[in-house]
């Protein structure tokens, strides 16, 4: 038994490595903990939380660095300009996870979240550089449930897909 336990530790660990360090992996991708999958679909926030949720999961969260490095080595094989991820505000302006984790790690852009136009209330990470500010691969904004601004191209529709997440 006690051998069987060290076995069974080595290969989770082997597992953990070997999946994290991967450049690209098709959707769905598959942790020992957990899954994520990439939809290049363009959805608002709130039909892409309820889509992740029709299929048994919720909008990734991202509760720690590692968890943020893997969830790059996801997108980056994506073609969308950013995506939903679970992150949420109300009024009070404290951003928090719709599972109810703690938001105790963050990836902000810098100067973000700054509530641009009174409205953004939710979470994207960025696949690439964000040409208005010059800046954000991988990086957290907060945008509004639609994910567009104005007729900024890069924030137009068709240039947003989410990521769903299953705890296994």
């Amino acid at each position: 038994m006690k051998n069987m336990k060290k076995i069974w530790g080595i290969f989770t660990i082997a597992v953990i490595l070997i999946t994290s360090s991967c450049a690209f992996l098709p959707a769905p991708v598959k942790t020992v903990e957990k899954t994520f999958q990439l939809f290049e679909v363009s959805m608002t926030w709130e039909e892409a939380k309820a889509y992740c949720e029709s299929l048994g999961g919720f909008l990734a969260t991202i509760t720690t660095e590692e968890e943020q490095r893997y969830i790059e080595t996801v997108i980056a094989g994506g073609s969308m300009n950013y995506y939903w991820i679970g992150g949420f505000c109300e009024n009070d302006r404290q951003f928090k996870w719709i599972t109810g984790e703690p938001m105790n790690f963050s990836a902000w852009v810098w100067g973000e979240p700054n509530n641009y136009q009174g409205n953004q209330d939710k979470i994207v990470i960025y696949r690439v550089n964000n040409p208005v500010t010059g800046g954000g691969q991988y990086r957290w904004d907060d945008l509004n449930n639609q994910g567009i601004i104005g007729n900024e191209p890069f924030f137009s529709i068709g240039n947003f897909g989410f990521i769903c997440e299953w705890n296994n």
